[in-house]
């Protein structure tokens, strides 16, 4: 009777919103759109809020507010049945729909249920605090949105720094176990909710014992957590070991340190596709090794010689298993880019030289990496690859630069007209000669000597004779020269 009587006090409009967006949520987890599960995952948390905020400001609003008073039921457990009784409902939308993603692949355990529903309740216990103490259940709703759009924004860099105030941090990262932030948000729920009992229960009996009992459960609770942490779960936090750890596998020997296994194990597996991908291309080893990485907030905590072939992994970079980029790359080209740095390492250290290595990293990896891999890695459909062109659009795409820098002189003035141009070269020789494209990528690998751009150019007349290379070495070579004279090293134009 409680739970029907709460739920005829609510907003017909607020059901009919509510209904409608997890609607869409299950439709699209069943329709496979993983995309949209990470935003949504987020915004549910938010359910238990608006049904569960407004417990006792909804009957001040409406007018009813004396029939509690008047009641012979105290009021703290009126409180009480009608918190269960909502929280329970929301909790149960929130578990079907966690479940639809899980039965889809985008989960891969129930462990961010948890999260979710510890987050969820301490949102909807902060709402019924603020709606108890003002009496108005917008600012309890504002409260608790505040909060949730103030831990979105903070990102993975501050959760890391102070794990114990970053509630959502186990919503953003599937495969981290944040025990200590878990054991946290276990102790909050209690304090939000003896809180609001305090302050419902004035003049009640419950109120006496709540400043011992409640105190005392308090102080117990954060003991046992404090201790179950210390000799059980901060075993399980990853970033406590600083030790190194090593993955061997196929030709890559993966060293990593503070980041867990399960990472750890995906991307070995992406190394070694990837290298195997570029020794398909090259006939030859030509990858390095060893790949390091590590989960850090600073990007010289690695010894130098160890730099160049390093796949720094910053904090906020874990959640960019999940289709999510960092710095304007994906980490699989990153990595790719990082296996092919010995085939590069001796171009010089010049900014259009880095134009041109970057470019040239870009087409390997879009025409011969990107498609072999693709498919290879999504064990589950948790695991996103970004959306490249495929081999033919890309391809199309490079005719169709080229064109317009033959028809168009604005084409060769750009801020990006380098980076495209040097595709559009490696495309030509690729399409003309894709053998002696190899030849020429292995003469500057195996160069004795630092090789410049007139190097480069020179080896490329070796193999190729063509009045279509010509043509397109000569639109470069303006490129370049703009570049050089119109853009300083930061990349603005200085003169007209």
């Amino acid at each position: 009777m409680i739970l029907k009587y709460h739920l005829k006090q609510q907003s017909r409009i607020m059901f009919g919103l509510a209904a409608t967006f997890m609607l869409i949520v299950l439709v699209f987890n069943l329709c496979n759109m993983v995309k949209e599960w990470y935003v949504m995952n987020s915004i549910i948390a938010l359910l238990p809020v608006f049904f569960s905020g407004n417990i006792f400001s909804s009957e001040i609003e409406n007018g009813t507010d004396f029939l509690i008073f008047t009641s012979r039921t105290p009021k703290y457990k009126i409180l009480i049945q009608k918190y269960i009784s909502t929280w329970v409902v929301s909790e149960i939308v929130l578990a079907v729909i966690y479940v639809s993603a899980v039965i889809m692949g985008f989960e891969k355990s129930f462990f961010g249920l948890m999260a979710l529903i510890l987050y969820s309740t301490i949102l909807s216990l902060i709402a019924l605090l603020f709606s108890n103490i003002t009496g108005k259940t917008l600012v309890g709703y504002g409260a608790a949105l505040s909060l949730w759009y103030l831990e979105m924004l903070l990102n993975i860099n501050w959760h890391e720094s102070h794990p114990l105030l970053a509630l959502n941090i186990n919503l953003l990262e599937k495969s981290v176990q944040v025990w200590s932030n878990i054991l946290f948000m276990i102790v909050l729920i209690l304090i939000f909710m003896i809180l609001n009992l305090f302050l419902i229960s004035k003049g009640e009996h419950l109120r006496k014992s709540l400043i011992y009992k409640g105190t005392s459960a308090v102080i117990i609770i954060s003991l046992i957590c404090l201790f179950s942490y210390n000799y059980f779960f901060s075993k399980m936090e990853f970033w406590k070991d600083n030790n190194w750890k090593i993955l061997q596998g196929g030709n890559i020997n993966l060293h990593y340190k503070n980041l867990d296994n399960k990472r750890g194990e995906e991307l070995l597996r992406t190394c070694n596709a990837e290298a195997a991908s570029l020794e398909n291309v090259f006939h030859e080893e030509v990858c390095f090794r060893d790949f390091y990485t590590f989960n850090v907030k600073q990007k010289n905590s690695l010894e130098k010689s160890y730099m160049n072939n390093a796949y720094i992994m910053p904090i906020k970079s874990l959640k960019s298993f999940n289709n999510v980029d960092y710095e304007g790359e994906y980490w699989y080209e990153s990595i790719g880019k990082i296996l092919m740095e010995p085939v590069f390492r001796n171009v010089k250290n010049t900014k259009e030289n880095e134009i041109l290595k970057d470019a040239w990293e870009n087409y390997i990896y879009s025409l011969y990496i990107s498609p072999n891999i693709e498919g290879k890695l999504k064990e589950n459909t948790m695991i996103v690859q970004p959306i490249y062109l495929t081999k033919e659009e890309y391809e199309k795409q490079m005719e169709e630069d080229l064109k317009n820098f033959k028809e168009n002189e604005k084409e060769k003035h750009g801020l990006y007209s380098l980076d495209t141009i040097s595709k559009v070269l490696l495309y030509e020789l690729d399409k003309e000669n894709h053998e002696n494209m190899i030849k020429l990528l292995k003469d500057v690998q195996h160069s004795e000597k630092s090789v410049s751009y007139d190097d480069i150019e020179n080896i490329i007349k070796k193999y190729y004779k063509s009045n279509s290379v010509d043509e397109v070495l000569k639109i470069y070579n303006e490129v370049k020269i703009y570049h050089q004279k119109y853009y300083n090293n930061r990349g603005v134009v200085e003169g007209d």
